[in-house]
């Protein structure tokens, strides 16, 4: 968690795609989990996160593994923007705040950080695969094989011919 020139704190926050992940046997975000090949691919699903002072007799939100230290008086809360939509706040940030965030995202510990989840990720698209007779297995399999009904034409895994669609 660094603290920006101008003075303000912010951190990553997995949970979005902590929930994605824990919610993909109910099979309805199969797609979107499928659809994580890289560590980019994950941004949409990383939160970032402000900080404010905490509450009197609030207990200390739990960390992720490797983050710096908090303030003892500043609790997180989430800033509304994700790794990808941050782009257009970044624009009413001083050029100081900005260097310092794009700074912090190339340290080796958010790299880490960042592999850590894509291996969580690759885990549960290998469990899913694993298992083609339950609705999310077949699912991810579907998605594997590009004939997923929400699959984008344009996606690689995409077997269709052009213009075709699962009906």
């Amino acid at each position: 968690m660094p603290q920006l020139p101008s003075g303000r704190h912010i951190a990553l926050d997995p949970a979005p795609l902590d929930k994605l992940i824990r919610q993909a046997e109910n099979g309805a975000l199969v797609h979107q989990l499928m659809a994580i090949k890289s560590a980019e691919d994950a941004f949409s699903h990383i939160g970032v996160s402000y900080f404010k002072q905490r509450a009197p007799g609030s207990d200390e939100p739990d960390m992720a593994p490797g983050s710096a230290r908090q303030p003892d008086d500043l609790e997180p809360y989430p800033s509304g923007f994700n790794l990808v939509t941050i782009q257009h706040e970044l624009a009413r940030w001083s050029t100081e705040d900005r260097v310092a965030f794009l700074a912090f995202l190339r340290e080796s510990r958010v790299a880490t950080f960042l592999e850590s989840l894509l291996r969580a990720i690759k885990s549960v698209q290998a469990d899913l695969l694993d298992a083609p007779s339950t609705l999310p297995g077949l699912l991810a399999t579907w998605w594997q094989l590009g004939i997923h009904p929400l699959q984008e034409e344009d996606d690689p895994h995409n077997l269709r011919p052009p213009g075709e669609s699962v009906q």
